[in-house]
């Protein structure tokens, strides 16, 4: 049993123990949400996280553990380290690089007043989040034309899947439609709902170079044609207005992005807003027109939350395993020693680790870094060496080997292998409902939002009902049909509710499983099936929405392994636990 999210779990009214814990805290512009294409707007944040990190520590060699006694149940805290000798002398072995950072986990394990099964029916719980209020505003140009499509059912999309992002990451934030908002009206900007604003002879450009710098089509050609004309100014008081009513100010955009260059017809046109973004210190959230259900809201409320890329950008960005060696051996000659691997990786693209750009009044989140992500040199190389940045093999690395002479007269072997799960790196199309963030960025995240964003967040409670008692999955027999297992609640209430958010917590090594809920009224829903997402691993961690389901009965969570396996962890059902809305 697994009591990640134990700290924000109060038992009513029949507690099985209580708990008090004081923990002490350890001391962009982005790709479209459809077709991930990459525009300018967000260099204007870029500078204060291109800075070098720090060189990290050596890491123990051990596992520790803590245990503390707690109204008499135990309470462990694990710390898993890396081994330091991942490479053999002479050899390399890439499956054995991790791609997570060193895991905490509180374990709390209470005694049972009686000799019966615990928790068969799960119990009723008070959950307490911090939730953001979100309110989209819809643009159009001074005339009307040009309209933000954003819809009620897109906005929820996104916010569902942002929700499941910080449900994954044992996070207390979520994430709400303020009161406020209205899909049916527009506020007709121009400034705001465009980017650049075209030359008025656009279609007479029939070169790939109409600046003329010997350069074809890059972006200062673009620049040329469409220059900058965003209204920072308008946008801002419009956000500081929203945000003084307590809410999250997102701009749906739908103007020109910027200018593209078409080789088939030897012209040039504009092109819609594809991208988004924000940050710690602005008043407001840029997106697309009609944002829907994938991880692009999640990752633009990271920056306005504070969390920065976790990726080298700009022009230094590498985009070959020969810009990647360059760049290593840059710093070798720069004096830094060629024996320090994963210094020099980190030094040169571990670039969330800075906090230098934390200054005036945001310099108490320099309190909460983030050094628990590894170093990433961006899905742009990853791709260029593996073909795809997509790849689902977790154990695929970024890797150089370079022949230094005197005096190391030797070959050194440098790597990188970023997280490619995390929801704030470049990678974020990738994996399906797997994304996360890192505890340090929840750290920092939550930093925010009880810090300087404090006022457009609530702290709210809510009921729930869960169940904690591990179920253990069976192996599936060979040729054989797929063994369920059940874990069961009863939850109380009149009527029905508009949503019912089933948050569902089961580990597995092997890739598969099929995940079903019987409701109150007997009927079976299919929730997840082996296809429904790539993955490193079998584990599914996410929520699930059903509509207009009674609030009173029992419910009972199925789930089998999908694949035969012959050894290894056959898996459990850790916890699951169900909402109303």
């Amino acid at each position: 049993m697994s009591f990640r999210n134990s700290l924000h779990r109060i038992v009513t009214p029949f507690s099985l123990f209580s708990l008090a814990l004081a923990l002490a805290v350890v001391p962009g512009c982005d790709e479209d949400a459809a077709d991930l294409d990459v525009v300018e707007d967000d260099e204007q944040f870029a500078d204060a996280e291109l800075a070098d990190a720090d060189e990290p520590g050596e890491p123990s060699a051990a596992a520790d553990e803590f245990t503390c006694e707690v109204d008499g149940a135990s309470a462990h805290l694990d710390q898993a380290h890396a081994p330091e000798d991942i490479w053999p002398a002479g050899s390399v072995d890439l499956a054995a690089v991790g791609s997570d950072p060193p895991a905490y986990e509180l374990r709390v394990e209470a005694e049972s007043p009686s000799g019966a099964p615990r928790n068969v029916f799960g119990v009723s719980t008070t959950r307490y989040y911090h939730q953001a209020q979100l309110r989209p505003i819809k643009l159009c140009n001074d005339n009307g034309t040009t309209c933000s499509a954003l819809t009620q059912a897109n906005m929820q999309a996104a916010i569902d899947w942002a929700d499941r992002v910080h449900f994954r990451s044992d996070s207390m934030l979520r994430f709400r439609i303020d009161a406020g908002t209205n899909f049916n009206a527009f506020v007709n900007n121009s400034g705001i709902n465009n980017t650049c604003t075209p030359v008025a002879n656009l279609a007479s450009y029939t070169t790939a170079d109409p600046n003329g710098d010997g350069q074809d089509n890059t972006a200062a050609d673009a620049a040329f044609l469409c220059p900058p004309s965003f209204d920072d100014a308008d946008a801002t008081d419009l956000g500081q207005d929203i945000e003084a009513d307590g809410a999250v100010p997102l701009y749906a955009r739908a103007g020109i992005g910027t200018v593209v260059w078409d080789a088939a017809t030897s012209s040039w046109k504009t092109k819609n807003i594809s991208g988004g973004s924000s940050w710690c210190t602005t008043h407001y959230v840029n997106l697309t027109g009609n944002f829907g259900g994938n991880s692009f809201l999640a990752h633009e409320l990271g920056h306005y939350f504070c969390l920065p890329h976790t990726f080298l950008e700009g022009d230094t960005k590498p985009k070959t395993l020969s810009d990647f060696t360059s760049q290593i051996i840059g710093k070798v000659l720069a004096g830094h020693t060629a024996w320090d691997t994963a210094g020099i990786v980190n030094a040169l693209y571990d670039v969330d680790k800075s906090v230098s750009w934390l200054t005036g009044s945001l310099a108490y989140l320099a309190s909460y870094p983030i050094n628990d992500t590894p170093a990433d040199p961006g899905e742009t190389l990853f791709a260029a060496v593996h073909g795809d940045e997509c790849n689902p093999n977790p154990l695929l690395s970024i890797y150089t080997g370079i022949f230094f002479v005197a005096p190391y007269n030797t070959s050194i072997l440098y790597f990188a292998n970023p997280d490619r799960r995390n929801v704030m790196s470049y990678f974020k199309h990738c994996f399906g409902d797997r994304q996360r963030l890192s505890p340090h960025q929840r750290g920092r995240m939550l930093a925010a939002v009880t810090g300087h964003r404090s006022g457009v967040v609530d702290w709210v409670s809510v009921p729930a009902w869960e169940n904690w008692t591990d179920v253990t999955l069976p192996f599936r027999p060979l040729g054989g049909d797929p063994v369920y297992v059940d874990s069961k609640i009863t939850t109380t209430g009149v009527g029905n509710a508009t949503r019912v958010r089933v948050h569902v917590d089961v580990e597995q090594e092997i890739s598969g499983l099929y995940i079903k809920l019987v409701d109150p009224n007997g009927v079976e829903h299919s929730l997840h099936g082996p296809g429904d997402a790539n993955g490193f691993t079998g584990a599914v961690r996410t929520i699930f929405y059903l509509s207009n389901l009674p609030r009173a009965g029992l419910w009972q969570l199925k789930v089998a392994a999908a694949y035969s396996q012959l050894e290894g962890d056959p898996g459990r059902i850790d916890e699951w636990r169900i909402e109303f809305e």
